[in-house]
C-alpha cells in the first residue's frame, strides 16, 4: 500500500477536530482538579472546600499559658464563643510577627465594639518542642495577649501535631541552614459548636469578624 504523502482536506480536517477535542478534554479534567475553576492552588481548594462543608475541629489536647490542659473542640463548645485561630512558633522573626500584629489589632476591635463575649482569638504553636508553657507565656506578654480575649497553646503531645495541622491545611517546612520553619499562614474561623467555617489570608481577617457580626445578628 502506497503513503500518502501530502495529506488531504479530509485528513486536515479529522486532525484539526482531533486537536481541539483533546485541548477540551485537557480544559475539562483542569476544571475537574479546581472545583470548575474555583481554585487553583491547593490552600485555595482547601477554602472553597470550607466554605461549601464545614469540618468539625479535631478534640487535640493542647496546653495555655497557665499549664491546664485543655481539648480544643470541647473547650470552644464549653465556651460559647466563636474562635479566629492561627498557627505560630515564638522564634519566627517573619511571618508570625505580621500575624501577632493582625491579631494585637483585632484583640483591640473585638473589645471596641464589646464583642469578647461573643468572639475570641486563640494561637497554637506547632513547634511544641520548642514552645514549653514559658515560652509561650513570654510570647503572650512580647504580643501584649489580653488572656480575656487572645490565648495562646501548645501541644500536649508532639505526635499530635501531624493530625493538627492536616485538619487545618497547614503545612511547615524546616528551611536550611538554620532550620527555620517555613509555613503558610492564614486564619480559621471556628464556630461555637466547633466546626470550621471560614479560611481567610492575612489580608482578609476582617471579613471574619464581620461574618461574625452578622451571625450574632440573625441569631
Amino acid at each position: 500500500m502506497k503513503k500518502k504523502l501530502n495529506p488531504g482536506p479530509s485528513d486536515l480536517a479529522l486532525s484539526f477536530v482531533g486537536a481541539i477535542c483533546i485541548v477540551f478534554l485537557g480544559i475539562f479534567a483542569l476544571l475537574l482538579a479546581t472545583d470548575f475553576g474555583r481554585s487553583f492552588t491547593t490552600e485555595g481548594y482547601r477554602r472553597h472546600q470550607i466554605d461549601v462543608n464545614p469540618e468539625s475541629v479535631p478534640n487535640i489536647l493542647l496546653v495555655n499559658s497557665l499549664g491546664v490542659n485543655q481539648h480544643l473542640q470541647n473547650v470552644i463548645i464549653q465556651d460559647g464563643r466563636f474562635v479566629i485561630l492561627d498557627f505560630f512558633y515564638t522564634s519566627c522573626r517573619t511571618i508570625c510577627i505580621a500575624q501577632a500584629a493582625i491579631f494585637n489589632a483585632l484583640q483591640e476591635k473585638i473589645k471596641a465594639h464589646h464583642l469578647d463575649d461573643r468572639v475570641r482569638l486563640v494561637s497554637v504553636s506547632f513547634d511544641p518542642k520548642q514552645d514549653d508553657i514559658k515560652a509561650i507565656q513570654q510570647y503572650a506578654s512580647r504580643v501584649k495577649a489580653d488572656p480575656s480575649v487572645w490565648s495562646l497553646l501548645t501541644l500536649n503531645n508532639s505526635k499530635d501535631l501531624k493530625s493538627l495541622l492536616d485538619s487545618f491545611g497547614i503545612y511547615v517546612i524546616k528551611v536550611p541552614p538554620f532550620g527555620d520553619l517555613d509555613h503558610n499562614a492564614s486564619f480559621h474561623l471556628i464556630d461555637p459548636k466547633g466546626n470550621l467555617i471560614k479560611i481567610s489570608s492575612l489580608d482578609d481577617v476582617d471579613d471574619l469578624l464581620s461574618i461574625v457580626k452578622l451571625k450574632i445578628k440573625y441569631e
